[in-house]
């Protein structure tokens, strides 16, 4: 029930047990804080595994350091797939997809229409800088408007066939 002290101790036992609620207070806000990191990287990572797009991420050297995302599939790959490997060994069948990338990476950030493999893909690139603006990497978002372009595609032919059957009257 009790410990005996020295009268030094026992005099400084206000300030102990105030730095021990102080302690104990700054362990539970440590506690909360990494409990609510945990969610929200659980929520960030169901987004991502959920959206139909592809999130990668390069170094400056035309690596994967980051390759996540629904979209992924229509690639036939899985996420972290491309990890580690090139630009070339991944896009080898589309050059156009290597130059964007390779444009991001001299630091020109942009958006363009790729066809990879019969797949339309929304891409944007950005460059990722050094404190100098030096480009370190290139981060990127894709999504597949595949079936967007091909609708465009149907309506301008079936308006270009009104256009020609009107003209014809």
């Amino acid at each position: 029930d009790y410990v005996v002290k020295s009268e030094y101790i026992l005099a400084d036992m206000p300030h102990i047990a105030e730095r021990a609620i102080q302690q104990w207070q700054l362990l539970n806000e440590r506690t909360e804080m990494e409990s609510s990191l945990r969610k929200n990287e659980e929520m960030l990572h169901t987004v991502v595994n959920n959206a139909p797009l592809v999130l990668f991420a390069l170094d400056h050297e035309g690596r994967f350091t980051l390759s996540e995302g629904r979209g992924l599939s229509i690639l036939s790959l899985h996420p972290g797939e491309m990890v580690g490997r090139s630009v070339e060994e991944i896009f080898a069948r589309s050059p156009a997809m290597i130059n964007s990338i390779y444009r991001a990476l001299q630091g020109e950030a942009h958006s363009k229409v790729i066809d990879v493999s019969g797949v339309q893909l929304d891409s944007w690139f950005s460059p990722v800088q050094d404190k100098d603006g030096r480009p370190q990497g290139v981060i990127g978002v894709s999504t597949d408007v595949t079936a967007r372009m091909q609708a465009e595609e149907q309506l301008q032919n079936a308006l270009r066939q009104l256009s020609e059957a009107y003209e014809a009257t």
